[in-house]
C-alpha cells in the first residue's frame, strides 16, 4: 500500500478540518473524487470537528437523474429550467440511495478511508452558479456560504447518523 503525503504551506488555500476521531479531511480533494460520479453535477462535502463522519449536499446531474427515473418508472411532472433537477426527483429516497451507492463505489475504487466516505447525502435540484453566491465565477465552492445555505440539511444528516 502506498501512502499519499500532502504537504501544505500557508499559501495553499485548501481548507482542512479534523473530525472528532482525530482524522484530517481535505474536502476539496473528496469533492474532486466524488465529482466522477455520473450522478453529480455539484457536490459540497462538509465535516464538523464534533462529528465522526463527513456528509454532502449533491446537485444531481439532470441527464443521469432523468435516465434513472425512466428506468425506475418514476414520474417527473414538475418542469424546471435546465440544468436544474425537479424537487420531486430530489426528494426520491430511492434516487438518494442510488447516488449514495454510486459514491460508495467511487470511494472504494479511489481507496478512500472509511471516514472519507459519505454515509448519507441530501439532494438539491438547484444548480450552483456564481449568480446565487454559492460558487465562484470559476465554479469553485464557497465553503462558508454553502455551509450556511445548507445548515438545516447538514443538521438533518447528522441527526440521521445519530451524531
Amino acid at each position: 500500500a502506498t501512502t499519499e503525503i500532502y504537504t501544505l504551506s500557508l499559501h495553499d488555500a485548501l481548507p482542512i478540518f479534523k473530525l472528532d476521531t482525530g482524522e484530517y479531511i481535505a474536502p476539496e480533494r473528496l469533492e474532486t473524487i466524488y465529482s466522477q460520479s455520473k450522478f453529480v453535477s455539484n457536490i459540497f462535502v462538509y465535516g464538523d470537528s464534533n462529528k465522526s463522519n463527513v456528509v454532502a449536499v449533491v446537485v444531481p446531474e439532470i441527464g443521469a437523474a432523468t435516465v434513472w427515473a425512466k428506468e425506475k418508472g418514476v414520474e417527473v411532472n414538475d418542469a424546471v429550467p435546465y440544468p436544474n433537477v425537479p424537487a420531486s426527483l430530489c426528494a426520491n429516497k430511492e434516487l438518494q440511495a442510488a447516488i449514495v451507492a454510486d459514491l460508495k463505489e467511487i470511494a472504494v475504487a479511489a481507496k478512500l478511508n472509511r471516514y472519507e466516505q459519505l454515509p448519507t447525502v441530501r439532494l438539491d435540484g438547484t444548480y450552483w452558479t456564481a449568480d446565487i453566491g454559492l460558487v465562484t465565477a470559476a465554479l469553485k465552492n464557497k465553503r462558508d456560504p454553502l455551509a450556511q445555505h445548507y445548515s438545516s440539511q447538514i443538521k438533518d444528516m447528522y441527526n440521521e447518523l445519530g451524531q
